[in-house]
């Protein structure tokens, strides 16, 4: 049971008379309404008259919007089930096209890391080649909010590596929020990756500790051995400050996309 009420504020409004909650209020009066009539032959007909000189007729779609509502919500399912379907099928670049039609970010997320984990490194690079325009500016939006927690940020990261690599400058300026998005990632990236040179100079700490417990423990003395000590030493120091090559070029490459993408924006 519901009923409809109208008042000076100019707006006719659908409250439950179960619950006595307001489900929707209709504002199409710019000045009091006075008059709320509901046609004789047709309970689905009301019509409102105001001090703004308008009569307004309403007709009571609410059994055409439930029909529809039922019927997205059908479509909805069966979407998420083929979803599903190439998940385990490891289909992921229909399962990465449900993901954008679904408007579910955590599954694409899912999607990424699935084909993180993956032998073939270059799987990752033929996924977002399939992109749209709009697919490529939603995957921004959405790799944009990942990249702020440590847990999704390698795989972030590892996406954000495939778009720059896969799309020229001039397509990632078109996207409508890329100056957004780069302002964002930026201040997040580097301290992501300050957070891992900590870990990676935290880890040599502990290998060094490690060696010098098992040698005061376990090795024979002598001279052999203190050198050994001392170049394993200075062999730590050095890799506290040197990383390898490739990963060197490959950073280096995407903060030279990274910046052309700032000067154009």
């Amino acid at each position: 049971m519901q009923l409809l009420s109208t008042g000076s504020d100019g707006l006719m409004k659908l409250w439950t008379i179960k619950t006595s909650v307001c489900v929707n209020t209709f504002d199409h009066h710019t000045d009091k309404v006075w008059a709320l009539a509901v046609a004789p032959s047709d309970d689905t007909m009301v019509v409102t008259g105001g001090a703004d000189s308008v009569i307004n007729m309403w007709d009571d779609k609410t059994a055409e919007m439930e029909e529809t509502s039922r019927q997205e919500s059908e479509e909805k399912l069966l979407l998420e089930q083929d979803l599903a379907n190439a998940l385990r099928a490891k289909d992921y670049r229909r399962a990465a096209m449900l993901a954008f039609q679904l408007k579910q970010p955590f599954r694409l997320l899912r999607v990424v890391q699935d084909v993180l984990q993956l032998e073939d490194k270059t799987a990752l690079a033929q996924l977002v080649t399939s992109f749209t325009p709009d697919q490529l500016n939603t995957c921004l939006l959405y790799l944009r909010d990942w990249n702020t927690t440590a847990r999704n940020a390698p795989a972030a990261q590892a996406l954000l590596l495939a778009l720059l690599q896969s799309f020229r400058v001039e397509e990632l300026c078109k996207c409508s929020d890329i100056k957004a998005v780069v302002e964002a990632l930026v201040p997040y990236t580097e301290r992501h990756f300050e957070r891992l040179e900590e870990a990676l100079q935290r880890t040599y700490a502990l290998d060094f500790t490690l060696h010098a417990m098992r040698d005061a423990l376990g090795a024979d003395d002598g001279a052999d051995d203190d050198a050994e000590m001392l170049a394993w030493g200075i062999d730590t120091a050095g890799a506290l400050a040197v990383r390898s090559e490739g990963e060197e070029e490959e950073e280096e490459e995407e903060r030279v996309k990274v910046q052309e993408v700032e000067e154009r924006v």
